[in-house]
């Protein structure tokens, strides 16, 4: 490719960057909370704090995941455990619920630019009673671009 070539390639790929948009996450959390002992089922919840400001992309309003998976380990050897489906909840109309915009506290966080939306997901999981690591487990979430 000669040098004009490679200066319109350049241009061209500078002003496709500028439509580009991407969700940012900006924090998360993960909870596991008893929903029936005896049958040794857990509420796993996630919650994920992702950026929904002009210049942080608009994905988390847009192209959110409907279900993310959650995995979970065992702390003394990393080995894998199980994994579970976790998913947006729904209204009664079946209709998922829209994203949560975050009130922010703190003055200098509220002045307008920085926009955060919280994305909430559930899932069961029944583990089994081999399930008992005495070292404990930890859960994780992948997400990749």
């Amino acid at each position: 490719m000669n040098a004009m070539g490679r200066i319109i390639l350049f241009i061209l790929c500078f002003l496709y960057a500028g439509i580009a948009s991407a969700s940012h996450i900006v924090g998360g959390e993960l909870q596991l909370i008893s929903y029936n002992p005896r049958a040794n089922q857990f509420k796993v919840i996630l919650r994920m704090y992702c950026d929904n400001s002009a210049g942080g992309g608009n994905g988390a309003t847009s192209t959110e995941l409907r279900s993310r998976d959650v995995n979970i380990y065992q702390k003394s050897n990393n080995a894998f455990v199980a994994s579970v489906t976790v998913q947006m909840p729904k209204d009664r109309n079946g209709d998922y619920l829209p994203p949560i915009t975050v009130n922010y506290t703190n003055v200098a966080c509220s002045d307008g630019q920085l926009q955060t939306v919280l994305l909430r997901y559930e899932g069961l999981i029944t583990l089994g009673p081999g399930d008992n690591a005495p070292g404990g487990y930890y859960m994780a979430v992948e997400d990749c671009c």
